[in-house]
């Protein structure tokens, strides 16, 4: 017999994503793992042979995940209402840089954008977490400050560092 999902259930987060990219947002691979992964399997295209990713992939990679909106234009109101504070940046500083790399990405949406993804470790950064009005999950860790300036933080071990 199937087993229902009821309202009661999505409305009081019983219900997870299905898949890890739907719940935790996006994945990137080192050229080293994805070449691993083509060993194991022959199917998997070589990584030279991957279309580079342009603004709008990594504007989504980086904006939409969990506990944030899918739509990207929801994500600056979403802040505005409930964001309550950040590491070290006053709150309206913090949705300033957010907007400005959304900005960034959108105005190169067709193009391969040059960057890398680098560690914190390895640039000398800092990681700048936003927190919600709400449960800590919810926290994201989108920024990283990098000689005085703040750049798009994909995961608390990856940075992109824009290049070109």
């Amino acid at each position: 017999m199937p087993n229902w999902v009821t309202e009661t259930d999505v409305g009081e987060g019983h219900l997870f994503p299905a898949t890890v990219i739907e719940k935790f947002g996006s994945v990137a691979f080192p050229v080293g793992v994805w070449d691993s992964l083509r060993v194991a399997a022959a199917e998997v295209p070589t990584f030279g042979s991957l279309a580079r990713a342009g603004g709008h992939a990594l504007r989504d990679a980086w904006a939409i995940g969990q506990s944030r909106p899918k739509a990207v234009d929801r994500l600056v109101p979403l802040l505005r209402e409930c964001l309550v504070a950040a590491d070290t940046l006053d709150v309206g500083d913090a949705i300033q840089w957010i907007e400005h790399w959304l900005r960034w990405f959108d105005e190169r949406a067709a193009n391969d954008v040059e960057g890398t993804l680098a560690s914190p470790e390895t640039t000398g950064s800092r990681i700048e977490t936003l927190y919600f009005d709400g449960p800590g999950t919810a926290d994201w860790t989108a920024l990283a400050e990098v000689n005085g300036s703040f750049v798009p933080a994909f995961s608390p071990n990856h940075i992109f560092i824009p290049g070109g």
